[in-house]
């Protein structure tokens, strides 16, 4: 089944952390690691803004992250437990990302790399280009960046961890 992502994202309960928000997202984290012994320092890296409708906070984490950098369902998992933790006590969902030791911008930049990379094939060859093995977050991203582009749509296909986007001429 494939589905038109070109759309505006439905994205309608989330919204922008407030500084309590951000605080229990922070006291959640802090928890998490002191049960695990774990010497982290946390910080409030930034909050990004991808379009009108997304909004991020990061946490920059530093420190003994080896567990969290070779398991990304566990850095997945954990991402998601923090937004939900922000968000109990608000109305809509607070997103968040964990930014492991300044990967995060370096991924961000990859991927709109890829993004552009998929782009211009697409305009150049007038085919499909097919990105695989993105998760959730980092397809929206692609979307994103995608969509940036007026002579190109993007289209998803698949499920699970065999869903895949595509780059298409606009039709």
């Amino acid at each position: 089944m494939t589905s038109k992502t070109n759309r505006k994202p439905q994205h309608k309960n989330n919204r922008k952390a407030t500084a309590a928000d951000i605080e229990r997202g922070l006291d959640f984290l802090n928890d998490y690691f002191q049960s695990l012994k774990a010497k982290v320092r946390i910080s409030v890296q930034e909050t990004s803004q991808q379009d009108e409708e997304i909004s991020e906070t990061v946490f920059e984490l530093s420190g003994e992250i080896k567990p969290l950098k070779r398991n990304p369902q566990r850095l997945a998992a954990l991402t998601r437990l923090t937004s939900m933790a922000m968000s109990t006590q608000s109305k809509g969902f607070v997103r968040c990302a964990l930014d492991l030791e300044g990967q995060l911008s370096a991924r961000r930049t990859l991927l709109e790399v890829i993004a552009e990379d998929a782009a211009a094939v697409a305009k150049h060859t007038h085919k499909r280009a097919i990105i695989e093995g993105l998760s959730a977050s980092e397809r929206r991203k692609v979307h994103h960046f995608v969509n940036r582009d007026q002579e190109v749509e993007t289209l998803s296909d698949g499920e699970g961890e065999f869903r895949y986007m595509m780059v298409a001429i606009k039709t």
